[in-house]
């Protein structure tokens, strides 16, 4: 059940990047790569969209980390 529903936030998470016009890459489990230029959206605004409470679970608190790099890597040491 805990991956069916995290899943589910992960799906909710690209419907709502994709109504705000965040490209999204791919994914790689729980993560969502995307490409931004700098003007259009931050790291800041991709992580609050990704954050924002969901309409099935409200009291669900969610938070995502992300990181800018030029390239995919799985994460900065």
């Amino acid at each position: 059940i805990t991956q069916a529903i995290a899943r589910d936030c992960l799906a909710d998470a690209m419907l709502a990047l994709d109504e705000a016009g965040i490209e999204q890459l791919f994914t790689v489990h729980d993560e969502i790569i995307t490409e931004v230029p700098f003007e259009k959206a931050t790291l800041k605004d991709v992580e609050a969209i990704m954050g924002r409470s969901l309409p099935w679970a409200p009291d669900l608190p969610l938070r995502g980390d992300g990181f800018e790099t030029r390239y995919y890597m799985k994460e900065i040491d």
